[in-house]
């Protein structure tokens, strides 16, 4: 009798010691999953988990305020009203140009223009402008106006082809998607910005010819004893 005693208090101790640790395994699994939302409360086994879902919250907010800063949004409703931008760009809306409140939009959009920074303009034509500042796309993109708004953009001037001055550049539009730009009237704000008046939204783009309208892309596109520079054929 003792002896069978003692054998089922040994048994019941090996089974209590057994789910014990069956228990701190489980226990573990499951702090692990649950200490990315209670990081390092609950011992050494929820805190690695823990730390990699702050590593994950926070890669995840990164990416969202990246995407936010390239776009400027604001509600312009009948009376009129000014939206600017970190990048330089003003759009400036008159009254009565809306015929009720909306949201406005201005977003940079390099993928607008050929990766080549340069465009036939006006398209089909046998004319090279060189692209000098980045393309905005206006939204909402074909929204229209009963009176013009007031374009204002950012050029470069260190992109503007050998020879050309500010005085060169000129504003183009087309609608997103297209690359049928349009050679807009336009007045050259200041020493890095020029502006236009616009009746629609879509794609604008601020672009210069180089002196003598001879655009080019490679030496190959120049006469002979003349180099690509710039967008410009010059002599070698």
């Amino acid at each position: 009798m003792y002896d069978a005693s003692m054998n089922a208090r040994k048994s019941l101790g090996s089974l209590g010691v057994f789910c014990l640790a069956m228990a701190c395994s489980s226990g573990s699994g499951s702090g692990g999953t649950g200490g990315s939302s209670a990081a390092g409360t609950g011992g050494s086994s929820a805190t690695g988990a823990g730390g990699l879902g702050a590593a994950g919250a926070s890669g995840a907010a990164g990416n969202g305020a990246a995407g936010a800063a390239a776009t400027t949004s604001q509600l312009v409703d009948t009376t009129g009203g000014t939206v600017t931008t970190a990048d330089g760009v003003t759009l400036v809306v008159p009254a009565g140009a809306l015929s009720a409140a909306t949201t406005l939009t201005v977003a940079s959009d390099p993928t607008a223009v050929p990766s080549t920074g340069m465009l036939m303009v006006p398209a089909g034509g046998t004319t090279t402008a060189i692209v000098v500042g980045t393309p905005f796309l206006f939204g909402p993109e074909g929204q229209t106006f009963a009176s013009s708004v007031t374009i204002t953009i950012p050029f470069d001037s260190s992109k503007l082809p050998t020879g050309a001055t500010a005085s060169s550049v000129f504003i183009a539009t087309a609608p997103m998607g297209s690359s049928s730009f349009t050679k807009l009237s336009t007045n050259i704000a200041d020493a890095t910005h020029v502006s236009t008046l616009a009746s629609h939204f879509s794609v604008y783009v601020p672009l210069a010819y180089p002196p003598g309208g001879a655009g080019c892309t490679s030496n190959a596109s120049c006469s002979a004893g003349t180099v690509c520079v710039n967008g410009a054929c010059q002599a070698g």
